[in-house]
């Protein structure tokens, strides 16, 4: 989930404005289980701060159920569930001994359940952390198994260094494994105030070429949740490489799930940002909301239009567009 301890002094003001319509698909939501709820919640206490800015759904476990309901709400027609099964192998919770394996298999299951019960409404993405030595394991089992629509790599909360070559080696490698299992991917690339520009030219130059052709999103406009001066150079890098058709960008889309947080972002980088996404084309922008981390789906979308100065007519596009592995 895009929030980070660094960004706790955000004020958010939810207000009350609704839309009649909305996008046909969340391209970014969170189920739990029951233990990753409690994983959640025992962070929380250790992380005050990042828990106040959380709706206390956050640490709740939720199923096919409520997603559904909560698309019903929106009037969305699909939903993707990203899994947060990479938590359990992050090097930040190294100090709790946990049967890592066992469970991310749990929580890629519970996830992959949960798109099974929907009628075919919701989609499963596992969750890996590229960096852990159990990911091409796990990610064969469940190209075996089958069920899921494609992976999501949380490089913040793995603690990918996108300037470490190394660490860039083995990215690149399970990059390419997803690709080759012909699945899409969710990255959220950002996990450091320090990433921006070069980061994502790495990403750009080292790691995406390696999805080959199938569809890649990037989460919260290429940030983690938030907008910054950091999060538009990134955004601007890979602008440029739609524009010069760079390989691993064919199908490439971005979600706008908490690209602003806060309803006091300055407007000039509000302005920035949506005169970089008419550069790229709008039909490379899809809806999401993160939830249940801050806001429902409807509420979501309410608080963006109050952020992002787009005419009607482009948010009509907005609410319409589908990434390429939901059409």
């Amino acid at each position: 989930m895009g929030l980070n301890a660094a960004r706790a002094s955000l004020v958010l003001a939810l207000g009350l404005a609704t839309t009649a319509s909305v996008a046909a698909t969340d391209h970014h939501l969170h189920v739990m289980s029951p233990a990753l709820a409690a994983l959640m919640a025992e962070l929380g206490k250790h992380d005050p701060a990042t828990a106040k800015l959380l709706d206390p759904e956050a640490s709740k476990s939720h199923g096919a159920g409520d997603a559904l309901a909560l698309l019903d709400a929106a009037g969305l027609q699909h939903g993707v569930l990203l899994s947060g099964a990479y938590m359990f192998s992050s090097p930040m919770l190294a100090d709790m001994k946990l049967d890592a394996p066992a469970l991310t298999r749990a929580e890629n299951a519970w996830n992959v359940a949960a798109a099974a019960s929907s009628g075919g409404r919701l989609l499963a993405f596992i969750g890996l952390n590229p960096l852990s030595p159990d990911a091409r394991a796990e990610l064969e089992y469940w190209v075996r198994q089958g069920g899921i629509t494609g992976v999501k790599l949380h490089l913040g909360n793995s603690r990918v260094d996108l300037r470490d070559a190394a660490q860039v080696n083995q990215l690149r490698g399970l990059v390419a494994a997803v690709g080759t299992a012909k699945l899409a991917l969710v990255i959220h690339a950002r996990g450091t105030p320090q990433y921006g520009a070069a980061e994502a030219r790495a990403l750009v130059d080292e790691v995406l070429p390696a999805a080959g052709d199938v569809p890649v999103q990037l989460a919260h406009g290429t940030g983690w949740g938030g907008l910054d001066g950091a999060t538009l150079d990134a955004l601007q890098v890979i602008v440029e490489a739609i524009e010069r058709g760079a390989p691993g960008t064919r199908h490439l889309v971005i979600d706008l799930a908490l690209v602003t947080m806060g309803e006091d972002t300055p407007m000039p980088l509000r302005e920035r940002a949506v005169a970089l996404i008419r550069r790229a084309g709008l039909k490379r922008f899809v809806m999401g909301s993160d939830w249940p981390a801050i806001y429902t789906p409807a509420a979501h979308e309410a608080y963006l239009r109050r952020q992002l100065p787009f005419t009607e007519a482009e948010w009509q596009l907005l609410r319409e567009n589908d990434a390429p592995y939901v059409r």
